[in-house]
């Protein structure tokens, strides 16, 4: 729950202000996990409908009001620039949150005025909580190891997220020969992400969005993606068996499991 709690809002504590929750607005959006797109096919010779694709078309949003014990005036400027109207979503932490985390903006604010033990003044803001989905965010990071992944390991994507997730960072370290490798989700239909002639002892990282590949060892970023054969790897909602083919020292998986937003 919001009511009540401090926060950690772009790298910074609500604390320094001693702001707080006070109230929020919840209306707009109970649609639990948000609204599912559908789209579906009807063939001739069948009565039924079949869905083809189904995603997710909404985001979360509610009124808001931030409130601090203390006038805010001397101070107010400095909370503009922090809290609202970011250009992009910002890391939104609750402090009883267990490290989850909603990506948000705070727009359409507008100050609210009282007396409070300061005297009459600015105690508090109302505003419009953007978020960029119905769900919060936990980053998680897993590594496995050649020994390992001698055998095929089994990964559990505990997100909420039915979609597939696509790593903020996956990392792949090969060994003393280099060579030609390819990690492979068996799970996804034995997808394959694999590199030709990669170096010995590099250090390959993959970032999804956008599309880039990093060489430790090889300054042409270039020249590496191109040995590349462009399947970046993702998970499944669940489980995931895990194999590796050639020359891999250690595989890391950096995402982001989704929870409901409650």
């Amino acid at each position: 729950m919001i009511i009540g709690n401090s926060f950690i809002y772009n790298g910074k504590s609500s604390d320094i202000y001693g702001l707080r929750f006070l109230s929020v607005n919840t209306n707009e959006n109970k649609e639990i996990g948000g609204v599912l797109e559908y789209t579906t096919f009807k063939g001739n010779k069948f009565p039924n409908t079949i869905i083809q694709e189904v995603s997710y078309n909404s985001v979360f949003e509610i009124e808001v009001e931030i409130i601090s014990e203390h006038k805010l005036d001397n101070n107010i400027d400095e909370i503009y620039n922090w809290l609202l109207n970011q250009p992009d979503y910002k890391k939104l932490y609750i402090n009883n949150n267990d490290d989850f985390y909603y990506n948000c903006v705070f727009t359409s604010a507008s100050y609210i005025d009282g007396g409070g033990i300061d005297g009459w003044g600015i105690y508090g803001i109302k505003a419009t909580m953007k978020c960029d989905s119905t769900f919060m965010w936990k980053d998680v990071e897993y590594t496995y190891t050649s020994a390992e992944l001698v055998d095929v390991v089994t990964h559990d994507n505990i997100s909420n997220v039915r979609e597939y997730t696509y790593p903020t960072e996956f990392v792949i370290k090969t060994g003393e020969s280099g060579g030609n490798i390819t990690v492979q989700n068996i799970s996804d239909n034995n997808r394959l992400t694999s590199f030709s002639n990669t170096l010995a002892n590099d250090t390959i990282t993959l970032f999804c969005f956008p599309a880039l590949v990093k060489s430790y060892l090889n300054d042409n970023d270039n020249l590496v993606y191109e040995t590349f054969n462009k399947n970046f790897f993702r998970l499944l909602q669940g489980t995931n068996k895990i194999g590796i083919i050639g020359d891999i020292d250690e595989i890391t998986i950096k995402y982001k499991i989704g929870r409901l937003v409650s």
